[in-house]
């Protein structure tokens, strides 16, 4: 929550709506400043992965931008290591680099 301009009264930043008879999350929005709707997450087929359970397809809508991006989750690896070299994009050859001020 955070208090609207200008006054006492509280404005949602993001709801978390929970299935009442497991208790895991099936839906998530998340509200701008102005307290409009910005994203719309939704989590549904949950599946064990491993001992750990994780929604099987997660659907992230964006109404301003008129996007909806579908996930399917087929597997899940938790803490595996990450080595520096996977963080660094190389520069194709021939590649015109402009730097940002």
């Amino acid at each position: 929550m955070r208090r609207k301009a200008n006054g006492h009264e509280l404005e949602p930043q993001r709801v978390i709506y929970f299935h009442r008879d497991d208790l895991e999350p099936y839906q998530q929005d998340i509200y701008d400043s102005d307290g409009n709707l910005v994203t719309q997450v939704s989590y549904a087929g949950y599946q064990d992965f491993d001992g750990s359970k994780y929604p099987s397809s997660v659907v992230i809508t964006r109404p301003v931008e008129e996007i909806r991006i579908i996930l399917s989750v087929d597997s899940v690896k938790e803490n595996q290591p990450l080595p520096d070299n996977q963080f660094v994009v190389p520069i194709p050859d021939g590649a015109k680099i402009q730097k940002m001020e």
